[in-house]
């Protein structure tokens, strides 16, 4: 495998994937409106580290997000001290654009739902 694998083109291949992939779910974060939305467009790597509403917890949001068919890694246990919990990183990787788009479209329907009860407060 070390002598004949090409590895300089897998990861070619794989920039390329990636590039695609990223830019799907960057699409789909551009188009949302929602209060104290804040994300980090990555130069490099898998993930998107997102912030939302200081008022909202990702962690306890979570089981909401996986009835709805979508997961994401809370932010909090990435803090050393004084997690925040209104935080959290997606994965674009893994899945082709068609099935990001979907996918975005049901974490967009639990994040309105999110802030729909902290505005009604």
């Amino acid at each position: 495998l070390l002598r004949d694998f090409d590895l300089n083109g897998h990861i070619a291949v794989l920039r390329a994937v990636y590039k695609e992939r990223m830019h799907a779910m960057l699409n789909q974060l551009q188009r949302l409106d929602l209060p104290g939305l804040e994300y980090v467009v990555p130069q490099g790597g898998m993930f998107f580290w997102v912030s939302l509403h200081e008022k909202i917890n990702t962690k306890s949001l979570l089981p909401k997000a996986i009835e709805k068919g979508v997961a994401y890694v809370p932010g909090s246990p990435f803090y050393v001290e004084e997690p925040k919990h209104n935080t959290f990183r997606l994965n674009y990787t893994h899945s082709v654009p068609e099935k990001i788009e979907f996918g975005m479209s049901q974490l967009v329907s639990v994040l309105e739902e999110a802030y729909d009860a902290i505005t009604s407060d």
